[in-house]
């Protein structure tokens, strides 16, 4: 989900796809508009699995709950999130996720607890973590609640109770 340029590596996604088995009867769906997206779609007819690839456009923001609600994981290869909105609103959808060791992705995601950290650009861990995900319901299931656990953290009342902290604290040390 979201702008499909150089940066956000969503070229990793379907590399990591083509190692998935093709009896799996699972799709990658890949949301969004860039400047990688002729290109990635060339890669996916490429690896030979354009037909397990679903590339959606832009999709607005008003329905995006019901795309993260059709999916039983979230995956996100970008090492350039500062704050990854995309990865948030998939946990707060209930989403386990699996996302590059990178920038804040690692904020969001605790390794085995809420989805797994792949190092960026290793296309095969990432596609035995897919995988492993995918085949337990028990662990996707325990990845889910606790993705909505963590995204609790992020919820409007906490950063606002935060940011007031930290306003306090500033103005109590700031010297005039």
């Amino acid at each position: 989900v979201g702008r499909l340029d150089k940066e956000k590596h969503p070229d990793v996604l379907i590399k990591a796809f083509s190692h998935i088995p093709p009896q799996t009867h699972i799709k990658l769906v890949i949301t969004g508009k860039g400047t990688e997206k002729t290109r990635l779609i060339q890669l996916a007819k490429k690896l030979g699995i354009s037909k397990k690839v679903l590339f959606t456009d832009f999709v607005p923001n008003k329905d995006l709950p019901f795309l993260y609600g059709m999916a039983d994981l979230f995956v996100i290869a970008s090492i350039a999130e500062l704050q990854s909105i995309a990865t948030m609103e998939a946990m707060a959808t209930g989403l386990p996720v699996v996302a590059a060791r990178a920038m804040a992705l690692p904020e969001l995601v605790r390794d085995d607890k809420n989805g797994y950290l792949f190092n960026p650009g290793d296309t095969e861990t990432l596609a035995n973590q897919i995988i492993k995900i995918l085949n337990n319901p028990s662990l996707r299931k325990r990845m889910s609640e606790n993705s909505l656990k963590v995204i609790q953290r992020h919820n409007l009342k906490n950063t606002i109770r935060n940011y007031e902290k930290l306003y306090r604290k500033l103005a109590s040390t700031s010297k005039v």
